[in-house]
């Protein structure tokens, strides 16, 4: 095999214990649990600044938060502006290198080494030119709220499947004399939690887990009214009843199960065009979501379900690398490493004098 293709999926606020394989119970997973029996999973994955921005250009430069600088959604300029990033080094090695989905850049259409994008707002201004297409999020419920509700656009029409309908396209588009890198990020399960009416269906709210709740997370104690923050300036969720709880956790998950159809239909083009014998996937979340758990949520703490992300890696079939076919790395590992590792499997090498906080989870440099 030549220099192998990289696909990087990334969700966004997606918490680590969502994946049947990995022992998650009541959820479907189906497409994540292949990648998972096929590759290998790390059992504690985590992002080093738990919010949407800093977490995006730690996996773009190698660099922990602390060290880039970036650690709002609000940083102002981007560190990427003057760091080596992912796709500048990978282009800067011959590949084609692409951008589907969210990527919360700033400024938004800034490139940062991606000589192709597609995102959000394009999503945006293709539906709005349907005719006769209905209002996505036109339920009402906010960017931040965890009330559950129903997308209010047809399956096909949502923003996760357009997100694999672009990343499909680009399969059978592509300049096929270079490898590729593709950056495929789903805007979901970031709240709104607005699933489509079939995968909600498909979520059997009996079967979830009930949040977990410390005994030092009383109410009363204002030193956890700190931690609580998020909590109360994004979706007052703390007061939600129990039943409201399941409920919003059931669509939650239900996002996720139509997240993980759309990668079955990557997956199935990916494999007519013979690319699972020569692309490398990784799939890992920004951040997690507290979801109740000692009643809070959103993310920026630092508790389990708030930093801790899922993160599998698929090797190639007919690969070297076929025993890590099931394997599970109790390393603890983060999204600073994503650069290294892809960076050594593609033998590309970092600018003299720059510093990356990842390693290489391969061993490849």
């Amino acid at each position: 095999m030549d220099r192998p293709n990289f696909i990087l999926i990334t969700t966004d606020q997606q918490r680590w214990d969502t994946i049947t394989a990995l022992g998650a119970q009541g959820v479907l997973t189906p497409h994540l649990d292949w990648l998972a029996r096929t590759g290998v999973s790390f059992s504690d994955a985590t992002t080093d600044c738990p919010i949407c921005g800093p977490a995006r250009s730690t996996i773009m430069t190698g660099q922990h938060a602390w060290r880039h600088g970036e650690v709002n959604n609000r940083t102002q300029p981007s560190p990427m502006a003057s760091l080596p990033t992912l796709p500048g080094m990978l282009a800067g090695a011959g590949y084609q290198t692409r951008a589907t989905g969210k990527m919360h850049f700033h400024p938004v259409r800034a490139h940062y080494g991606f000589q192709h994008m597609e995102i959000l707002p394009d999503y945006y201004r293709w539906i709005r030119q349907l005719p006769g297409a209905a209002l996505p999020k036109g339920h009402g419920v906010g960017e931040n709220e965890m009330s559950p509700c129903l997308a209010t656009v047809p399956d096909h029409l949502t923003v996760t499947s357009w997100t694999i309908d672009r990343a499909i396209d680009f399969q059978h588009t592509r300049d096929t004399t270079r490898p590729f890198f593709n950056w495929i990020s789903f805007s979901k399960p970031h709240p709104p939690f607005d699933p489509p009416f079939s995968c909600w269906e498909m979520i059997d709210p009996d079967g979830l887990s009930d949040p977990l709740v410390g005994d030092w997370a009383d109410e009363s104690d204002p030193t956890f009214d700190a931690w609580r923050e998020p909590t109360y300036s994004l979706n007052s969720c703390h007061r939600f009843s129990h039943a409201q709880m399941k409920a919003a956790k059931r669509a939650y998950h239900a996002c996720i199960l139509h997240i993980d159809h759309q990668i079955g239909r990557l997956l199935a083009h990916l494999r007519e065009l013979g690319r699972l014998q020569d692309t490398w996937i990784l799939f890992t979340s920004d951040h997690g979501e507290m979801l109740f758990d000692h009643r809070m949520g959103a993310k920026s703490s630092f508790f389990q379900g708030s930093r801790r992300v899922p993160m599998i890696l698929r090797p190639p079939d007919g690969s070297s690398f076929e025993h890590l076919r099931g394997a599970k790395d109790l390393r603890l590992a983060c999204l600073a490493d994503i650069l290294p590792t892809f960076l050594g499997l593609a033998g590309a090498v970092l600018p003299t004098g720059s510093v990356v906080d990842g390693v290489d989870l391969l061993g490849s440099t």
